[in-house]
């Protein structure tokens, strides 16, 4: 991935578009009870069992995320665009983060962040001001994060409220990607930590909230680079020749989402053109004698539903399936609904496609994919050197 000229501006691309457009499904089903198919959706079935939704469930607006910190100011970059002008805390990254597991309330909490630099062994800064500003979630090095350098060690504070209507749920935290390790302190208590630079995590910050006013999080950041025994592409704290600046600390959105006890927390799709059925796995949380349903779509319309036990693999039905491929990328939309005695406590929304690929063999020496049978050459769109 070339990533130099994007980190002297901002962030990497999030691993999630590449995964659209390349391999929403993933392989890998669980395994588990066998689900009931229900096939393609008939008129000859009552009302109530044609009840699915009339889409996938879709992000709304985010949540007024509380108190907001001023003080940012960008760094002149060295290498610039017509677009870095108009970055601003107004306009950074405002979009929902994901494309799976989408529900519709949300709190974004780009923006910007109180930031110093630490020493290892630091205590974490509870309840104290930081001394500089960063519009997260621009990597620190980069210059619309307002830092511009690097910093082994580093905390990152800010303030947030959760909605009144969030009341009863549990409220989740999500980090799209800290580089490289993170600890997180939520009004004083140690959330979770997580090591790892490119994937993200998250944290129940439930038993931490008060219950009502600002809340704080901290966020301890150690990321050594070349330094350190961590995968690190071609980041280099002294970039030459081929190398890349490094891109350390948050550089992915963090952002809030209330659940229900009993949730959908993992959803896995492989497409099976044999029989015209996308496979669905779906992980839930406190899941105790519940039901999933999955429903796909075509644009609005429903096409297939199943039920099952969650952790089983589900047969969905997708009749006289369009076919992806790279010239034609067509998503169809997926709703999965948690069920406990008939009635909903939880549902996401999703994407997935329909298509079966393999590496083909080779083609004047290089690999060749297939995509649905047909072969399919690609021509410079990754960083790999000349084959002669």
């Amino acid at each position: 991935m070339l990533t130099i000229d994007f980190r002297s501006i901002g962030p990497r691309r999030p691993p999630w578009v590449a995964l659209t457009a390349c391999a929403l499904s993933l392989v890998g089903p669980l395994l588990g009870t066998a689900p009931a198919r229900e096939g393609r959706l008939s008129a000859h079935r009552s009302a109530d069992e044609l009840a699915p939704p009339r889409t996938a469930p879709r992000p709304g607006r985010s949540a007024a995320s509380g108190p907001q910190q001023t003080g940012w100011q960008a760094i002149t970059p060295s290498l610039s665009t017509p677009w870095t002008s108009q970055v601003s805390p107004a306009n950074d990254y405002p979009s929902y983060p994901r494309p799976q597991l989408t529900r519709t309330a949300w709190e974004n909490l780009n923006g910007v962040w109180q930031f110093s630099p630490a020493a290892a062994g630091e205590a974490p800064p509870i309840g104290t001001d930081l001394s500089q500003r960063i519009l997260v979630p621009f990597p620190m090095e980069s210059s619309l994060s307002g830092i511009g350098t690097h910093s082994d060690y580093a905390f990152y504070r800010r303030l947030f409220t959760v909605p009144s209507s969030w009341s009863g749920r549990h409220v989740l935290l999500h980090f799209g990607a800290v580089d490289w390790r993170a600890s997180v302190w939520v009004n004083g208590h140690l959330v979770g930590s997580h090591q790892g630079g490119y994937d993200p995590f998250t944290v129940d910050i439930s038993s931490a909230l008060t219950p009502t006013g600002a809340q704080e999080i901290v966020v301890g950041v150690y990321a050594p680079v070349d330094q350190g025994g961590e995968p690190i592409g071609k980041q280099r704290l002294t970039p030459t020749g081929i190398f890349y600046t490094s891109s350390s600390g948050i550089w992915q959105t963090p952002w809030l989402e209330p659940v229900p006890a009993a949730h959908v927390d993992g959803l896995v799709t492989t497409p099976d053109l044999a029989d015209d059925t996308v496979k669905v796995a779906v992980n839930a949380a406190a899941a105790r004698g519940d039901t999933v349903q999955a429903v796909a779509y075509r644009g609005s319309r429903p096409v297939g539903r199943v039920s099952g036990a969650p952790g089983a693999t589900l047969s969905l039905p997708v009749p006289h399936p369009r076919l992806w491929s790279p010239g034609h990328p067509y998503l169809y939309g997926l709703t999965v609904r948690l069920l406990h005695k008939g009635r909903r406590v939880d549902a996401v929304g999703g994407l997935f496609r329909m298509t079966n690929d393999d590496d083909g063999g080779r083609v004047s020496g290089g690999p060749c994919p297939h995509f649905n049978d047909c072969k399919t050459r690609d021509h410079g769109c990754r960083d790999h050197r000349n084959r002669r």
